[in-house]
């Protein structure tokens, strides 16, 4: 998604793919690629999944993806080597050599950095990215000149560019400042304090100057001033619940005082990470809680993934660095870098959504590392080389633990049953997310495709259909067509499950004994299992029907009203949990004029309580219900769009 964005970004100066995320990433990727990458015009997108698919069309049809990827690694690999290497040299200057070479040696061996050093995705920059910006402004404050204003605000235009999440971080920082700044200007004349304010606001406007630059300094995403989205900002402004945060962006819009483009993507972010996309809930340690994420859940995700070794490093750094009592340099390097992982890390409690796992706290997981560097400063200031046994012990544990480890991106720690229990702990995209892509088309072209017999899709990480086309695999989904009348949910062939299915998960309906009756496991890779046999299961019918009525009603604009709310009853009459259908035959109801079937199906959805109604659904239904209650006209009261569809 990133790759084709960047290509369209460098090749038609098109903004408009692809807005959820800065552009500096797809940027650098798009002009490593050229012109090697064929990209058609886009067409006008609806939706997410219709962008989904127009990129995947590209990148699986149009072209050589495996080259393409090929080109891709390099970039990213060349780009975080650049920043890691920023990132060493402000660490030598403000907290020593002994200090860098120790903290460089951790981030060496950690898998998730490492797993995402070759990998097109907006996790690791921005978390290098972050850290950079916290040292520049501890090199700032430790010495007020305009050479390091200006290194600052470069450093703040990266992060900008880098990921919206950056943002709460960024925020952080700018308070240090001004605190820094207020503080000592009580013992500075005025015309010294007026400088200083000056150089704290000159790298202000010119990280947001480089924002506008990554957007070729236009405020539309196309050339010829049209939007192209895959839903129009105006309605992106209103799927958000929140009125402080959409009030913001509108009169951001409206005085254009930032890219379009990046005004739809922090849309999209508030939407999404903070308000929720309607997650059923969450696995930690093997538990599922249902709703909104427990205030654990970022701790345990990285509790979980960073090697003990490495962790245990890093706790001890964190109480060395505070009893050293570095010099000034250090102190305002360690302060911000607290400020940094601070800032992030609350706004992932308030956050709805933790689907991502471990990769969404990177910039946390890098200060924890960095902090692990203190260790070696500490043993290194001893002057007496048995104290190194300390860093190194612990340095060599981690890498003994890891170095063997086939699958970075699946490492998981003791803790969580290592990387090959932690499926029966944790799901989550730091899990897995279809990095076993080519292990299983070469499975499916060695046993399956000679039985004549489909692979069923039970897992959405390798139901990408553009790459099924191009390879012509006999992969599909259980349910393909919005008149599909198999409702005895009778289906015969190989499945494609995530390894969690042995697992009972009561609060989503799911009972191995029950979902697994016919099947017989017949390989594993990593995380993924595959089974054979015949299935008969209502359910995972109405589950694949569900995504077929969404892609009806929000990707192909169609309109049989009555059809929809019909096979909205059969879902509901098989999984009655399923409250994003409920959702979709109250909105059918109220198209089809009829209000008080309408009525009745928002407010059933408010009764439903397993699993809980995510906070920001019941928010809306509240607020439609409020309507139908104040005698609203049927025809002025709009349907209520999904939240799963973010």
């Amino acid at each position: 998604w990133h790759a084709v964005a960047g290509a369209a970004y460098v090749q038609h100066g098109d903004f408009a793919l692809n807005p959820e995320h800065p552009p500096l990433i797809k940027l650098w990727v798009g002009l490593w690629l050229g012109q090697d990458l064929v990209l058609p015009p886009t067409p006008a997108l609806m939706d997410k999944d219709g962008e989904r698919e127009f990129v995947e069309t590209v990148m699986y049809r149009d072209n050589d993806d495996r080259a393409i990827q090929a080109r891709t690694r390099a970039a990213m690999w060349t780009f975080h080597a650049l920043l890691l290497a920023a990132l060493a040299a402000l660490l030598w200057r403000l907290l020593g050599p002994a200090w860098a070479v120790g903290a460089m040696a951790v981030v060496a061996i950690e898998p998730s950095v490492g797993a995402y050093l070759p990998v097109v995705m907006t996790d690791l920059p921005v978390a290098v990215a972050l850290v950079i910006a916290a040292l520049t402004l501890a090199l700032l404050l430790e010495r007020w000149s305009w050479p390091r204003a200006l290194l600052l605000g470069l450093a703040l235009g990266l992060a900008l560019g880098t990921k919206f999440s950056a943002l709460p971080a960024l925020a952080g920082l700018a308070l240090l400042g001004l605190l820094v700044w207020g503080w000592e200007a009580r013992r500075s004349d005025a015309r010294e304090s007026l400088r200083r304010a000056l150089q704290l606001g000159v790298s202000a406007a010119l990280a947001i100057a480089l924002l506008w630059a990554q957007y070729g300094f236009r405020f539309e995403p196309r050339s010829d001033g049209s939007e192209g989205f895959n839903r129009p900002i105006e309605a992106k402004f209103a799927d958000i619940q929140s009125e402080t945060p959409r009030a913001l962006l509108v009169f951001a819009h409206a005085h254009r005082l930032l890219p379009e483009s990046y005004l739809w993507g922090l849309a999209d972010t508030v939407r999404v990470g903070i308000e929720g996309r309607g997650e059923p809930g969450v696995l930690l340690w093997g538990e599922f809680h249902a709703g909104r994420p427990p205030w654990f859940t970022w701790p345990s995700f990285v509790a979980s993934k960073v090697p003990l070794a490495l962790l245990a490093m890093a706790l001890l750094g964190c109480v060395l660095a505070w009893r050293n009592r570095p010099e000034r340099g250090a102190r305002l390097a360690l302060l911000a870098l607290a400020v940094v992982a601070a800032f992030y890390a609350s706004s992932l409690v308030g956050a709805q959504s933790a689907y991502a796992g471990v990769r969404h706290a990177m910039p946390v997981v890098l200060a924890l590392l960095l902090a692990g560097g203190a260790v070696a400063h500490w043993a290194w200031q001893r002057r007496d080389r048995r104290w190194l046994l300390l860093p190194a012990g612990l340095w060599l544990a981690a890498f003994g633990t890891t170095i063997s480890e086939p699958r970075l991106w699946e490492y998981h720690n003791e803790l969580a049953g290592g990387s090959e229990g932690a499926h029966r702990a944790f799901s989550n995209e730091s899990v897995e997310l279809g990095q076993r892509l080519h292990e299983i088309e070469q499975f499916v072209r060695r046993e399956v495709i000679h039985t004549g017999e489909p692979v069923y899709l039970d897992y959405w990480s390798y139901g990408s259909k553009p790459w099924i086309a191009a390879r012509g695999l006999p992969m599909r989904e259980r349910v393909e067509s919005i008149h599909d009348d198999n409702r005895e949910g009778r289906f015969r062939g190989w499945f494609l499950k995530h390894a969690e299915a042995r697992k009972p998960l009561p609060a989503l309906g799911w009972d191995p004994g029950e979902g697994l009756a016919g099947l017989e496991s017949v390989a594993r890779f990593g995380n993924v299992e595959i089974w054979r046999g015949e299935q008969v299961r209502p359910r995972s019918r109405a589950w694949d029907m569900f995504q077929v009525v969404s892609r009806y009603v929000y990707v192909e604009g169609g309109d049989d009203w009555a059809l929809v709310a019909r096979r909205a009853t059969e879902i509901l009459e098989t999984a009655p949990s399923m409250y994003t259908m409920r959702l979709e035959l109250a909105n059918a109801r109220l198209r089809l004029g009829e209000r008080e079937a309408a009525r009745e199906a928002y407010a059933a959805l408010l009764a439903q309580d397993d699993p809980p109604l995510p906070p920001v659904l019941e928010q809306s239904v509240r607020a439609q219900l409020e309507r139908f209650e104040r005698g609203d006209a049927t025809e002025d009261i709009a349907p209520i769009r999904n939240p799963a569809l973010e």
